[in-house]
């Protein structure tokens, strides 16, 4: 009787961890496109964004996407730019990532190039 109870709480434990991994990769998807609402404030000249813009909402979604962000050829050379620490400071971040951080990051793709 004492193993099915230790079998029972291992397989408890075991699904609640699985659950919680498959709800951490679905919550982490990254999506370019959701960078589009901060295309206007990119230029150094623009203002920032509110705190509630679409654009700080769409770069919550995206926290922890820098990485991976940077391999759009669309956006990449916006995301390096130091503008993007002022953005993240508007919008209730430190400064941005560095580039250099991102293992795999050897400069901004070709624009003519797909994702």
């Amino acid at each position: 009787m004492k193993k099915y109870h230790v079998f029972r709480v291992v397989m408890v434990i075991a699904v609640t961890i699985l659950m919680k991994e498959a709800q951490f990769g679905m919550a982490f998807k990254c999506d370019s496109s959701l960078l589009e609402a901060c295309v206007p404030y990119f230029p150094s000249c623009a203002p920032l964004p509110a705190y509630d813009s679409e654009c700080c909402q769409n770069l919550r979604k995206n926290v922890y996407c820098y990485c991976e962000l940077l391999k759009d050829p669309k956006y990449c050379k916006d995301l390096i730019k130091p503008h993007l620490d002022d953005i993240g400071k508007a919008c209730g971040f430190g400064d941005k990532p560095d580039p250099k951080d991102c293992s795999d990051f050897t400069g901004c793709p070709d624009p003519d190039s797909r994702v």
